[in-house]
């Protein structure tokens, strides 16, 4: 009889990776493959047929499939929210899966998997309140609290990047103006770099630009500690893609979070650890978290 495995799928705007999850956790088979190559029509036919080509390829008895997306998904796997990928929107993507693959499918928001990737080891160590973190183009955030993730009634919870600042009206891809993550991610050390005719690789390298780091890690710092003090967790995540710039000062950012944080027992006792969620973190997240919810009719 053939191994057991859930697929685990992560969608991006650049890239789709897949890979195999058994239930030990173990990942195998990991595939990339450029986004581009689904072609041009129907994005989700295209994509159908690629799920369905890798989960034939493979020798496994599949029990379900886990994908995450860079959007908003609602619990009965709407797809609400993915402007980085055209064609999603309003599609129940897990019910399409479904009818290919003939397996229970669950679709939901790609930092909630990611962080849930991560929590299969941290869990371990005792930790049953984890909050994640990813800076990236944006300010992706998500939460783990009593071992189960935060969805929210309508699949927004963990949407930190878009707490509105004070005096800021800075236009945010949302649609909303002074949201946190125009002045606290990747967007606006893009925008800082054009102003000042920089390489935006060298943000956090450049001598002249000490006030403009400052400022941005105190954003950053503002919105990790908004949620630090509001669910108290035992740890956090800090990963993405401007943490693992060339001299991102890390322990900057983690002292201003701890100066931010409510009692110094929380400042002592809080766990920071970079994320090594990896390459293919969202589709070892997105394959456990299916695994958890086989036997149950809870989706994400």
């Amino acid at each position: 009889m053939s191994e057991q495995a859930a697929l685990g799928i992560d969608i991006g705007g650049t890239n789709v990776r897949f890979a195999l999850l058994d239930s030990k956790m173990n990942l195998k088979h990991p595939v990339l493959i450029r986004a581009a190559s689904l072609g041009t029509g129907d994005l989700v036919d295209n994509l159908l047929d690629v799920v369905d080509e890798y989960a034939a390829e493979h020798n496994v008895n599949l029990v379900g499939a886990g994908v995450g997306i860079p959007g908003i998904v609602r619990q009965d796997g709407t797809v609400l929210s993915c402007p980085n990928i055209g064609g999603l929107e309003g599609v129940r993507l897990g019910d399409l899966i479904t009818a290919r693959l003939s397996v229970p499918t669950f679709v939901g928001k790609d930092t909630n998997f990611l962080l849930y990737g991560e929590y299969q080891e941290l869990k371990q160590a005792g930790y049953g309140n984890v909050l994640g973190f990813y800076i990236g183009t944006g300010f992706g955030a998500a939460f783990i609290i009593d071992g189960q993730l935060l969805l929210g009634s309508r699949g927004f919870a963990g949407e930190l990047g878009h707490i509105p600042l004070i005096g800021k009206d800075g236009l945010c891809g949302c649609g909303n103006r002074g949201c946190l993550e125009v002045y606290g991610a990747g967007r606006a050390l893009t925008e800082y770099a054009r102003r000042e005719n920089q390489d935006v690789a060298e943000f956090f390298s450049s001598a002249q630009n000490g006030k403009a780091v400052k400022e941005f890690i105190q954003y950053v710092a503002v919105g990790v500690a908004t949620a630090v003090n509001i669910f108290d967790p035992q740890c956090i995540v800090l990963g993405g893609g401007v943490l693992a710039m060339v001299d991102f000062p890390l322990e900057e950012l983690q002292s201003t979070i701890r100066s931010m944080l409510r009692s110094d027992e929380q400042r002592h006792d809080l766990v920071m650890v970079q994320s090594n969620a990896g390459v293919f973190g969202g589709c070892l997240g997105a394959g456990a978290y299916c695994w958890s919810q086989l036997g149950s009719n809870k989706g994400i």
